[in-house]
C-alpha cells in the first residue's frame, strides 16, 4: 500500500495532487505546527497576468497550538466572499470558469471555521472533482505518541496503517533516509514534478499556481494528463 503525509494546504498546486492521486492512502498532518505565510490558509491566483496571493486570515493564537486546533479570523465569511469576486474578475473568460467557479462555491459552503476541518474539507472536494479516489484521513485521529517527531512519526503511520511504499514530495529527501526506512520494510520514493505548463489566455505562463488555476483552463482529461506528469525517485538518485 502506497502512502503519502501533507500538511492541509489550500487549494494546492498540482504537485500537491500528483501526489494524492499516487497514493492509495493521504495522511492529512493536522496535528503539527501551523505555520504563518505557509501554504495551509492562502495560494497564488492569476489576476491581471501576475500571481498574487489569495488569503483566508487565521485568528492568532498560541505559538504552540497545532494546525487541528487553529481557526479561521472573525471575518471568515466575508475573505470568503471576497475570495470569489477575486475569482470572478481574473478567470470570467476562462474556459472552464463556471465550473471551477461552481466548485470553490461548493467549498465554501462549509462553515466550519476550523483550519484543518476546512482545508481538509476543499482537498476532499477537489478531489472528488478531479476523478481521484484517494482515501483521505488527518493524522490527528491516529493514535501516536507525543513525543514522537519527524521520520519517527512518519515511520510510526507507516506501521499504523500497514503502509509498505512512503511516497513524499521531493522537498522532503533531506529530510528522510532510505536505509531506516527500509530497516522498518517501508519502500521510500520522492515526488518529483515535472515543468508542467498549459494555455493561460494569452500570458507568458505563471508555474505552480492554485489546483484553482489548472481547473479553470483544463478540462478534467488534460487534468488527469498533467497529474502523471512527475518523476519517482529513489533516496539515492
Amino acid at each position: 500500500m502506497k502512502l503519502g503525509i501533507m500538511q492541509p494546504y489550500l487549494f494546492p498546486w498540482i504537485g500537491y495532487f500528483q501526489l494524492v492521486n499516487l497514493v492509495d492512502e493521504l495522511v492529512i498532518y493536522d496535528d503539527v505546527q501551523y505555520i504563518k505565510n505557509g501554504w495551509i490558509n492562502r495560494n497564488r491566483l492569476l489576476i491581471n497576468g501576475q500571481p498574487r496571493y489569495f488569503t483566508l486570515p487565521v485568528l492568532k493564537a498560541s505559538h504552540a497550538l497545532p494546525i487541528c486546533e487553529r481557526r479561521f479570523a472573525s471575518s471568515f465569511e466575508r475573505d470568503k466572499l471576497r475570495t470569489l469576486k477575486s475569482l470572478e474578475m481574473a478567470y470570467a473568460a476562462a474556459p472552464h470558469f463556471l465550473d471551477t467557479l461552481t466548485l470553490v462555491q461548493d467549498c465554501f459552503a462549509c462553515r466550519d471555521d476550523n483550519v484543518a476541518a476546512f482545508v481538509s474539507h476543499t482537498l476532499s472536494k477537489v478531489c472528488d472533482a478531479l476523478g481521484i479516489e484517494t482515501l483521505l484521513r488527518r493524522s490527528s485521529e491516529l493514535e501516536h505518541s507525543p513525543a514522537m517527531r519527524g521520520q519517527d512519526r512518519v515511520l510510526d503511520i507507516c506501521r499504523t496503517l500497514h503502509a509498505s511504499h512512503y511516497v513524499n514530495a521531493i522537498g522532503g529527501t533531506d529530510l528522510y533516509e532510505g536505509d531506516v526506512f527500509a530497516q522498518n520494510g517501508q519502500q521510500l520514493s520522492f515526488l518529483q514534478t515535472r515543468d508542467v505548463a498549459y494555455q493561460q489566455f494569452q500570458n507568458t505562463f505563471r508555474p505552480n499556481l492554485s489546483i484553482i488555476d489548472v481547473m479553470m483552463f483544463n478540462d478534467r482529461d488534460q487534468i488527469a494528463a498533467l497529474l502523471h506528469e512527475f518523476d519517482l525517485k529513489s533516496p539515492q538518485s
